[in-house]
C-alpha cells in the first residue's frame, strides 16, 4: 500500500470505484484504467488535507464535519435545534458524504 497508515477506510472504496469508472469511460484499457486510478488515489492520499479525512483518528474529517455543523446551526438554526433534540447532530448526517469525497452522491451525467 502506498499509504499504510490509512489502512482500511470506510468510504474509500466509493472514491476508487468512481475514479475507476471515469477512467474506463474515458476509453482507457483495463490495466491502464487500474494504474491511473491507483495513481490518482495515491496522489490524493499524499495530501495532508485529504489523508487526515481517511487516516485514524480522522482529525481532518472531524474538524470539517464540526465546522459544517456550526455553519448549519448559523444558517438553519431551527432545523439544527430539532436534529439536536432528536439526538442527531448535523455532523452525523454529513460524514458519509465527506468521507467519500461526495462520490457516493448521485452523479451528474458525464457524457456529452
Amino acid at each position: 500500500a502506498e499509504c499504510p497508515a490509512v489502512g482500511y477506510c470506510q468510504g474509500l472504496d466509493m472514491v476508487v470505484a468512481f475514479a475507476f469508472s471515469v477512467a474506463l469511460e474515458s476509453g482507457l484499457e483495463l490495466a491502464e484504467a487500474e494504474a491511473q486510478t491507483f495513481a490518482l488515489v495515491s496522489s490524493l492520499l499524499e495530501l495532508d488535507c485529504i489523508r487526515s479525512w481517511m487516516e485514524p483518528p480522522l482529525i481532518g474529517l472531524r474538524t470539517a464535519a464540526s465546522a459544517l455543523a456550526g455553519l448549519f446551526s448559523l444558517r438553519q438554526p431551527r432545523l439544527a435545534a430539532h436534529l439536536t433534540s432528536e439526538g442527531v447532530g448535523a455532523e452525523h448526517l454529513c460524514l458519509s458524504w465527506m468521507q467519500t469525497l461526495f462520490s457516493n452522491c448521485t452523479p451528474l451525467p458525464r457524457a456529452t
